[in-house]
Order: structure tokens, then C-alpha cells, then sequence
């Protein structure tokens, strides 16, 4: 079976928001190569962002997550987690998967301050941005430019 899809199925479900606020949170790919997703509320915040493949290009991942973030704070090692999902997880698995996740509220530069920059996905074009934590937009400047 397609990881893509598998992961849609079995991880779709909606979660809650972790760091932001108590609603649902929903699974979302945000790019198939690598096969990367993230999990974000109806407000657009991204709690977290995942990247799955037999093996994962590390550097790559907190590149991208620093590219996402940045100067709003730096990526410690400690930010991305590495874990296994087995085949017992998902039986459809023909193979191990490794996944690295990135939990924005879990990072060292975290404050309590509600106009910290967070990061939200857009939700119209689905690219990510940066706005105050506090902040009601649900489109990036481009969307809202648009619009």
C-alpha cells in the first residue's frame, strides 16, 4: 500500500490542537517528496510537522523547519525527534518506517508571550507562515494580498 495513503488513513483522524488552543487538529501532507505532513487546527497553527521514508535526511528536515521559522528561533538538536513506526503499528507496511517530528510548542525558544511568532498554514494555498500566535488570519500575506 502507498505510504501516503496509509498515513492519511490511520493518522487522519482529528487529534487536539497541542500548544494553541483545544480544538480538532487534522493531519496534512504538505509535500510527497520527501513525504512530509503536519498537524494544525482550524486556525491554521501547525503543532507539528513529520517526515516519513525508510531513512530520513536530517539535515534536510531541520532545514526546512528553519527555513519555516526564520528568525523567530533556532533548531536544537534535541527539537527533532526520530522514531520507528513498526509494521504491528500499520499492518499494511511492507517495511519499517522511520519518522522525525518537529513539535512547535515543544522547542526551547517557546515562550508564554501571545504575540510570539508561531507558525500556521495557509488555508488557502497550504504554504506555510509566520504570524503572532495570537493572530486571526487564516491566509499568508500572498492569499491575503489576493483576496
Amino acid at each position: 500500500m502507498d505510504l501516503k495513503i496509509l498515513l492519511e488513513q490511520n493518522l487522519g483522524e482529528p487529534t487536539t490542537c497541542y500548544g494553541h488552543c483545544n480544538q480538532p487538529s487534522s493531519f496534512e501532507v504538505l509535500s510527497d517528496q520527501p513525504l512530509m505532513a503536519c498537524h494544525h487546527c482550524m486556525a491554521g497553527y501547525v503543532s507539528r510537522i513529520m517526515v516519513y521514508g525508510a531513512t530520513i535526511d536530517l539535515p534536510r528536515f531541520k532545514s526546512f523547519i528553519a527555513n519555516a521559522i526564520g528568525d523567530t528561533g533556532t533548531i536544537h538538536e534535541e527539537d527533532v525527534r526520530v522514531a520507528t513506526r513498526h509494521r504491528w503499528d500499520f499492518p499494511a507496511l511492507t517495511e519499517e518506517v522511520k519518522v522525525a517530528y518537529w513539535t512547535q510548542n515543544y522547542r526551547r525558544s517557546k515562550n508564554d508571550d501571545p504575540n510570539r511568532s508561531a507558525l500556521f498554514l495557509c488555508g488557502k494555498c497550504g504554504s506555510l507562515f509566520l504570524q503572532p500566535l495570537s493572530g486571526k488570519s487564516v491566509l499568508c500575506a500572498n492569499c491575503r494580498a489576493e483576496a
